[in-house]
C-alpha cells in the first residue's frame, strides 16, 4: 500500500505546482461563473479495498450542485468499480473561492447495498482551478482510516434539472400525484366524455377484460389494478377500487424472483396506490406504504448476476428497476421516512441511463426492444417527478430526441404500425411511447407527434390509441396527456428527414409522412459500443421499407452476423464497431453515409493479419432516377484480403418477398406487385443464391473482395441500367441519375 501512496503523493505535488505556482500572490482570481452548474469531480485512487491479500485502489466521482463556487451541502459519490449499485451520500463545505477553489468533502461509503449500516468514512480536502473548460487539481485525505491523495479532474455541466414555473407544492397526504393532481380531475372527467375520450375508455375496458398474468417475465397485475383505480377515481366507483385491491393482494402473493418482474409489478402497484388512495382504508394504505418502501430498497440495491441482474448504467435492468423504484418512492414521499433519499438515488440512476444508453439522437445501445422496455419504466418516473416535485428531468437530456427519432422510423402498413427494428426480438416503441411522452415532448414537436398519433393509432390507424392491451394503465396516460389546443402538423415540416445519431452511429432516411407508401431506410454503424449489455453483430446492417412493402429486413432473432444485412467473413470474427468517414444529407430525405469498420484479425497471426470494411450506403428519394427509391451499397475491403483465412466474403440481405435470380441481378416481387431489383456491378463473376428462412429468405452473393450493388424500388417495370467501366470504377446511369464510387464512397451526380 505504501508504494501506491507515494505515487499518489508525486501526482499531488505536480498538480499542486500547476495550481499554485511559485508565487500565489500573482495568481488571477477565479471567474466564479465557471463554477456554476452540476460539478462532477473524479478523484483518482481515492478508495481502496483488500482483494485476495492485496490493496486495490479505485476512483470515485463526486457530484455537486454549485452556483458561482458556492455549493449545496449535499455531495454524492459514485464509484462503479467499488460497487456499481451504490450511491454514497455525504456533505461538502466550500472553504475558499478566490485564487483557488478549496472544498472539504465527507462521504459515508458503503461497500455493500445489503449492509447499509456498514460504512467507512471518506474525508477529502480538494483544491481546484478552472483550466481550458475543465477543472484540474488535487486532493488529500483519508478513507477507512488510511491516507489517500492524488489528482482530481472535473467538469461543470449546465443544470440537468429545470424548475417548472408556477408549480404548486404537494399538500400533506395529497393523492393522486403521479400522473395528474387532484385539481385536474374535473377536466379529466370532462375529457373522458368526448368522442376521443370515450374511445380510449372503451379500449381501457377491453384491456381490463384481458388475462391477468401474475407470473412470468411480464406480470401485469399492477397495471390492471391501476386501470381499475382510475375508473374508481374517475367515476367515483368504490367497487372498482375493491376490485383493484383484490388484484393487488394476488400480485403481492406472486412477487417474482428477479428484479425484472419486481420492477414491473412495483410500477403498477405504485400507480394503483396513488389512484386508489382515498378509497382504501388506513390498514390497506399502511400495508402498501411499507411494501413499496421495501420493494424500492430492493430495486435500488440491485441483485446478483446469477439472477440476471445487470447494474451497468446503460443496462435495461438498471433502467427498469430504478425507474420503478423512483415512481414508488414518489408515491410514498412524505409518508415513508426513506422515500426522499430513495427518490434522489433513483433520479441519479435514471440520469446515468439516459446519458450512457441513449445516443444524441435517441437510439439506445441495447437495441429497440430493450430501449422500449427501459423508456416504459423511466418516462413514468420522469413524468411523476414533474408533477410531484416541479422539476423537469427531460428537457436537458437525450429524452428530447427519443420522440423525433421514433416518429422518423414509424411505418404504417395496413392496420399495423411498426418500426424496422434492431436488436433482440426486433420490437420497438410505437404508440405506447407517444402516450407516455405527451407531457415530456418538446412543445415545438407536439404538432408532429399529434399528427402521427391521429393517423397511426386512432380509428384512422390501428385503433389501439397507443394502449397495449397487456398494459391497461397506458389508457390513463393516453386520456390525460392527449394534447388539447394543439393543431396536428405533418412531421415533414418539423422533423429532419435524415437523422444521424453520432454517438451510437445510427442513421435514418425518410422521404415523407403521408401513407403506407412512405419510404424509411436506416443503417447502424454501432459506434462506441458498450460492453456487458445486450448487443447484436449488426455493424453496417441496413433496413429498407417502402411502397407499403418491406424489402430489406432483419433475419431470424439469433445473434449471428448471418441474420443481419451485412458483409460477412465466414471464417473470421465479425466487426465490433465502425466510424463514419463521410456523410451527406438532403432535405428530401436522401443521403449518403460511408464508414470504416474496426479491424478483424486472424488469431495468432504474426505480424497481425487483419481486414477492414469500408461500407457506403446511399439513398436517393428525389425521383431523378425514375424510381421513388434508389439504394446503393458499396463494400471495399482493405487489408489481408488475399489471405486464405479471409477468402470467404458473403454479401447478405434478408427479405420477406418472392425472389428471382438472373445472372448478376435479383428481383424481389411483393404481393402488391411492387418490386425491388438489385444489380451487382461488381463482383463481375458474382454468384447469387437464395435460401428460405423463418422470416422469409436470405439473398447471398459471393465472388470478390469488393461489392457494388444498385437497388431500385418501383411499382412498374424496373428501369434499365447503363453501365460503363468495370468494378468500383464503373459509372452507372439510371434515368437522369449517375452513380460513381470515390474515396468517400457512393457519389450521386444529382444530389
Amino acid at each position: 500500500m505504501g508504494k501506491r501512496v507515494k505515487i499518489g503523493y508525486f501526482l499531488l505535488v505536480i498538480v499542486s505546482l500547476l495550481i499554485t505556482g511559485s508565487n500565489r500572490e500573482n495568481q488571477q482570481k477565479i471567474e466564479l461563473e465557471k463554477l456554476s452548474g452540476e460539478v462532477s469531480l473524479n478523484l483518482k485512487n481515492a478508495l481502496w479495498k483488500d482483494w485476495q491479500g492485496e490493496t486495490v485502489y479505485q476512483n470515485i466521482t463526486i457530484d455537486l450542485d454549485c452556483d458561482r463556487g458556492r455549493c449545496q451541502s449535499t455531495a454524492w459519490g459514485y464509484a462503479p468499480s467499488f460497487h456499481q449499485d451504490l450511491d454514497h451520500l455525504g456533505t461538502v463545505e466550500v472553504l475558499e473561492t478566490e485564487n483557488i477553489w478549496r472544498l472539504k468533502v465527507q462521504l459515508a461509503v458503503q461497500s455493500s447495498p445489503w449492509t447499509p449500516e456498514e460504512t467507512a468514512t471518506a474525508n477529502y480536502l480538494i483544491e481546484l482551478m478552472p483550466l481550458e473548460g475543465k477543472l484540474i487539481g488535487s486532493y488529500a485525505g483519508d478513507f477507512n482510516r488510511v491516507s489517500v491523495r492524488g489528482a482530481v479532474t472535473g467538469i461543470v455541466n449546465p443544470p440537468s434539472v429545470q424548475a417548472i414555473p408556477n408549480h404548486q407544492p404537494l399538500r400533506k397526504g395529497e393523492h393522486p400525484r403521479l400522473i395528474f393532481r387532484q385539481e385536474e380531475i374535473p377536466a379529466i372527467r370532462a375529457k373522458s366524455q368526448t368522442e376521443l375520450g370515450q374511445q380510449i375508455m372503451q379500449r381501457l375496458s377491453e384491456a381490463l377484460e384481458g388475462e391477468i398474468y401474475y407470473e412470468g417475465i411480464a406480470p401485469n397485475g399492477g397495471s390492471h389494478a391501476a386501470g381499475h383505480c382510475f375508473l374508481a377515481l374517475l367515476n367515483d366507483r368504490p367497487e372498482a377500487a375493491a376490485k383493484a385491491w383484490e388484484i393487488v393482494e394476488n400480485s403481492l402473493n406472486h412477487p417474482g424472483a428477479r428484479l425484472l418482474e419486481k420492477s414491473t409489478l412495483t410500477q403498477g402497484i405504485a400507480l394503483a396506490y396513488d389512484l386508489c388512495y382515498q378509497y382504501w382504508d388506513e390498514n390497506q394504505i399502511q400495508k402498501l406504504t411499507t411494501w413499496l418502501e421495501t420493494e424500492t430498497t430492493k430495486l435500488l440495491n440491485g441483485d446478483s448476476p446469477q439472477r440476471g441482474w445487470n447494474g451497468n448504467p446503460w443496462s435495461n435492468w438498471n433502467a427498469r428497476a430504478r425507474g420503478a423504484a423512483g415512481l414508488a418512492a414518489l408515491a410514498t414521499l412524505g409518508e415513508s421516512s426513506a422515500s426522499s433519499k430513495q427518490v434522489e438515488i433513483a433520479r441519479r440512476n435514471v440520469q446515468r441511463y439516459l446519458h450512457t444508453a441513449l445516443g444524441d439522437r435517441g437510439f439506445g445501445t441495447e437495441g429497440d426492444l430493450y430501449t422500449r422496455e427501459s423508456l416504459n419504466a423511466i418516462i413514468p418516473f420522469v413524468h411523476a417527478y414533474q408533477k410531484v416535485l416541479g422539476q423537469d428531468l427531460s428537457s436537458n437530456s437525450p429524452l428530447v430526441w427519443v420522440i423525433p427519432h421514433y416518429l422518423n422510423r414509424l411505418v404504417k402498413q395496413g392496420q399495423e404500425v411498426s418500426v424496422p427494428a434492431y436488436g433482440r426480438h426486433r420490437l420497438a416503441p410505437t404508440g405506447d411511447l407517444l402516450v407516455l411522452s405527451w407531457q415530456i415532448t418538446p412543445k415545438q414537436l407536439l404538432p408532429a407527434a399529434l399528427w402521427v398519433f391521429d393517423e397511426y393509432f386512432t380509428t384512422s390507424g390501428d385503433g389501439s390509441f397507443g394502449i397495449d392491451k397487456h398494459q391497461p394503465h397506458l389508457a390513463i396516460y393516453a386520456l390525460t396527456g392527449y394534447p388539447e389546443g394543439v393543431t396536428a402538423e405533418n412531421p415533414a415540416r418539423l422533423i429532419p428527414r435524415v437523422q444521424a445519431d453520432s454517438v451510437r452511429g445510427f442513421v435514418t432516411f425518410r422521404n415523407q409522412w403521408r401513407d403506407e407508401n412512405d419510404f424509411v431506410s436506416s443503417i447502424y454503424l454501432k459506434r462506441n459500443p458498450l460492453g456487458a449489455s445486450w448487443s447484436y453483430p449488426d455493424v453496417g446492417s441496413f433496413r429498407i421499407w417502402g411502397l407499403g412493402e418491406r424489402w430489406a429486413i432483419s433475419g431470424p432473432d439469433l445473434p449471428q452476423p448471418e441474420n443481419e444485412n451485412v458483409l460477412m467473413l465466414s471464417q473470421a470474427a465479425f466487426w465490433e464497431s465502425a466510424e463514419p468517414i463521410f456523410g451527406r444529407a438532403n432535405a428530401n430525405g436522401s443521403g449518403i453515409i460511408t464508414f470504416k469498420t474496426n479491424n478483424v484479425f486472424k488469431p495468432d497471426s504474426e505480424p497481425p493479419l487483419g481486414i477492414t470494411d469500408f461500407r457506403s450506403f446511399a439513398v436517393d428519394y428525389s425521383g431523378v432516377a425514375g424510381v421513388p427509391g434508389l439504394f446503393v451499397v458499396v463494400d471495399r475491403l482493405v487489408g489481408a484480403v488475399d489471405h486464405e483465412y479471409f477468402q470467404d466474403k458473403i454479401w447478405i440481405m434478408h427479405t420477406p418477398g418472392k425472389v428471382e435470380i438472373k445472372e448478376n441481378t435479383f428481383t424481389i416481387i411483393s404481393a402488391s406487385g411492387a418490386t425491388m431489383k438489385g444489380t451487382f456491378i461488381t463482383p463481375v463473376e458474382v454468384k447469387i443464391t437464395y435460401q428460405p428462412t423463418e422470416t422469409g429468405g436470405v439473398i447471398k452473393a459471393t465472388g470478390d473482395d469488393h461489392f457494388f450493388v444498385v437497388m431500385t424500388v418501383q411499382s412498374g417495370a424496373p428501369p434499365e441500367l447503363e453501365i460503363v467501366g468495370t468494378g468500383l470504377n464503373s459509372r452507372v446511369k439510371i434515368g437522369n441519375q449517375t452513380i460513381t464510387v470515390t474515396e468517400d464512397g457512393v457519389n450521386f451526380a444529382v444530389f
